[in-house]
This record gives structure tokens, sequence and C-alpha cells, in this order.
């Protein structure tokens, strides 16, 4: 038994031995630090968030504990970390993509995946969407994420796709989504607000104009395609028609109304706030200009 002893405490020697060789050999010093998938972040912050640095032993390297402290990263949506034998490490990492700000008395980020990743710091909502009109209600918290405080969004009761989403906020992602393609007719980055209301739905405010397109409930994609067929129309017959309109309402795509700007003043003397447009508009047009 004390031959027996004495060998486990001589080969635990030799194994502690034999580790500190390796993780302090040159050979194994780390000489390149590759990351990729940042946009925000820069190489050398992400390198400090993960707690590697160039000279340090590659074979010391905690892969799971660095992952874990660059997830602690906000801005941070996944990480992966990996060893290149020997002297290298690849960062890989996936980065919220900001779409709107929440505002629920504090704004918060929300990002393509329709979640609320953070709360909102200075100069990080330029010309982002501001969405209103949404409570506190209308989002939930996960299990995992309590303990911060984090709200994150219940995306998971959807009927029908994003066509007919089953709650405010699922309507609101569903809008953001149609609006983040850069050939879209209203563009994410050519709106100023999103108002959610109860009783009248989902109404989008440009930047330039400024526009106010109502879109109500549900449908979005069709309403977004049907805009797109109006502003062929009006480029076709009207150059100007867009500039000239105030408000475009979608609610009841068999009744598209239309509110002129130089319409508006005369509203309380005329008592007709809107003009009716067919829905009978020529098919979508590849060139038709952005209402932005």
């Amino acid at each position: 038994m004390a031959a027996g002893g004495i060998g486990v405490v001589l080969l635990s020697i030799i194994f502690i031995f034999c580790h500190d060789v390796v993780t302090q050999c040159d050979a194994f010093k780390i000489k390149t630090v590759a990351v990729t998938g940042n946009r925000r972040l820069n190489r050398e912050e992400i390198w400090e968030r993960a707690g590697i640095l160039p000279g340090s032993n590659i074979l010391a390297v905690n892969s799971v504990a660095a992952r874990k402290r660059l997830l602690a990263e906000p801005w941070i949506a996944d990480a992966q970390i990996r060893r290149e034998i020997p002297d290298g490490i690849h960062i890989s990492i996936r980065e919220h993509r900001a779409l709107a700000v929440i505002d629920l008395g504090r704004k918060f980020l929300l990002d393509d995946a329709g979640t609320i990743f953070k709360e909102v710091a200075p100069q990080e909502a330029d010309n982002l969407p501001v969405v209103e009109g949404l409570r506190y209600a209308d989002i939930e918290l996960q299990p995992s994420t309590v303990a911060t405080g984090t709200p994150v969004p219940q995306t998971t009761r959807q009927s029908n796709g994003d066509q007919n989403p089953a709650s405010p906020f699922a309507a609101v992602v569903a809008v953001l989504r149609l609006g983040t393609p850069a050939d879209s007719v209203i563009t994410n980055r050519h709106l100023s607000r999103i108002v959610v209301d109860s009783e009248t739905g989902i109404t989008l405010q440009t930047r330039k104009g400024p526009k106010t397109v109502k879109l109500g409930f549900q449908d979005y994609a069709r309403k977004f395609t049907v805009l797109r067929q109006l502003l062929a129309y009006l480029k076709k017959h009207r150059p100007d028609g867009w500039r000239e309109l105030a408000t475009v309402d979608l609610n009841n795509l068999e009744r598209i109304v239309v509110e002129p700007v130089y319409d508006i003043g005369k509203a309380s003397e005329t008592g007709h706030r809107g003009r009716k447009i067919s829905n009978n508009v020529p098919a979508a047009d590849a060139s038709a200009p952005s209402p932005a």
C-alpha cells in the first residue's frame, strides 16, 4: 500500500511537470488570433473580453470560459473558439443586428431574430425606427433571463407565419422583417416610427415627408406588395404623386384611401379627408420608387 501511494504521488508529479512544460513551451505560444463575424466590436475588444491575447499558451486557454465571457457582452449573440495547433486561435462570433428601438418607458434594442437584447446606450439608436405603443405585458421574460431582467419577446405563439401574427409584438417583428431587404418598398432605415395601437393596428411614419402608412392588422406582406403597386401606378400617371400624399391607408385592400397633402387644409370645410384609389392598379413595377 505504501509503495502504491508513493507511485501515485510520483505519477502525479510527473503529470504536473509535463503539464507545466507543455503549457509554458514557446512552441505553443499564441502568435495569431483570428476574429471573424464582428461588425461593431473590433478585434482588440474581442480579445480582451475573451481573455485571449497573443503570447499566451494555446493549450492553457480555457475555451469554455472564454466563450462564456464573450457571451456576457450584450452585442454578441453567439461565439465559437477553435484552437489551431501549434500557435493559432480562431474566434468566430455572431453579433446581434439591431432593427429597431422598443420604447417601453425604457428603450431597448430589438434584433432581427425578434429578441430584445439590451438597453439603448447613447449613439446606438442612430437611424433606427422607434416602436411605440407596446407594453411590458406584450413582452415575456424567459426563465434564463429573469435574473438579468432583460425582456425577451414571445414569438412562439404565431399563426400562419408572419402573415397573421398572433400578438402586437409579433406584428412589429413581421413588419420589421419586411423592411429589412434593401429593395423593400419601405426600408427600416427610412422609418422614423412604428406605432402600435390595439384599435388601429400598425402605423408607419417615414423620416422624409413625413408620410404616414396605415397597415392595420395582418396580411403585412400583401400590403407591402400592394403599396409597391400603388407607387408604380403613381409613378406612371403622376410623377409627383407620392410627394403629394400625406397618408396611405391600407387597412382594407379593397378600398385603399390616400390623403393628399393639399387636401389637409380643406378637410375641415369639406368633411372629406381622403380619396379612394381603386385596388385595380398595375402589377408591381421593379422600378417603383421608394416612399422615402
